[in-house]
């Protein structure tokens, strides 16, 4: 996978320690491999913030996740109960919005294509 994934922290996560710095960043890899097929190439960035909103000892965070290569850029937020649902809900809004443009441009090419016969 040749994406560049960069994981910012802000707020209470600042003071995490550099394992579980690590291990977010892990996940964070995981997710963006399981997204590679639309965010393929280009550079990912992750904004992470934790919020003192809580609810069964699991606290609210927020992500959002600036996706961008030479032709698209594309920005997404989530914000959910634990980091990995937080995560995946950004990676899954910007891979939306990447069919959604895809589509648009299948839409419009096939369009001109219609007008030439």
């Amino acid at each position: 996978m040749s994406l560049d994934l960069s994981v910012k922290f802000a707020g209470r996560l600042k003071r995490l320690t550099n394992t579980d710095r690590a291990q977010i960043y892990e996940t964070a890899c995981n997710l963006a491999k399981r997204h590679a097929k639309f965010i393929e190439g280009g550079k990912l960035r992750v904004y992470l913030t934790q919020h003192k909103e809580k609810t069964r000892n699991v606290p609210l965070f927020y992500c959002k996740a600036h996706y961008f290569n030479a032709e698209k850029r594309v920005t997404a937020s989530g914000s959910e109960y634990g980091i990995v649902p937080t995560l995946n809900q950004a990676l899954d809004r910007i891979q939306g919005m990447l069919i959604q443009e895809k589509e648009r441009n299948v839409r419009r090419y096939n369009g001109l294509n219609d007008r030439q016969d």
